[in-house]
């Protein structure tokens, strides 16, 4: 059985209408330090900043709560690939894929994605294929963007 995840209490809006207004990226622009580089596919600043409506500190917020939840989410997987609990499966990937979306981690979004519908056919008797590599790449792709968020709230 999983332990309790708790996750960011917020909707994501879709990425389109994100980008209706501009929201100031740079130190010249504000007085807050500049954000590290973009990293395609791994994070995207502006819109991470953009989904909390330009808030910076709303964002830093953001990222320590998915830095202290991601991993909980990251282990619930885990557990649930080892007991064979396609539910809590299900609910962990959908889980971790949702919060990602703050932060553009295509990859890792797409990943995760991939395990919640294995899970969701898993639940119907659909046999778990290539689950341990998919597993394998979301821990490579989550352990990217950690090491890019941790950049940011330091």
């Amino acid at each position: 059985m999983m332990g309790k995840s708790s996750s960011v209490d917020c909707h994501f809006p879709d990425r389109r209408a994100l980008t209706s207004g501009r929201i100031p990226m740079s130190s010249e622009e504000t007085n807050d330090p500049p954000f590290p580089p973009p990293i395609p596919h791994v994070v995207d600043w502006e819109l991470a900043l953009e989904a909390v409506g330009g808030d910076r500190k709303l964002l830093q917020d953001v990222v320590g709560l998915f830095l202290k939840h991601g991993p909980v989410h990251m282990t619930d997987i885990r557990s649930a690939l080892d007991t064979a609990n396609h539910r809590a499966l299900h609910i962990a990937a959908h889980t971790l894929k949702g919060e990602t979306r703050y932060f553009g981690a295509d990859r890792l979004e797409e990943t995760a994605l991939a395990l919640e519908l294995m899970a969701r056919d898993a639940i119907t008797g659909k046999p778990l294929d290539d689950v341990e590599p998919t597993f394998e790449r979301l821990t490579g792709q989550f352990a990217e963007l950690v090491e890019a968020l941790r950049g940011f709230v330091k």
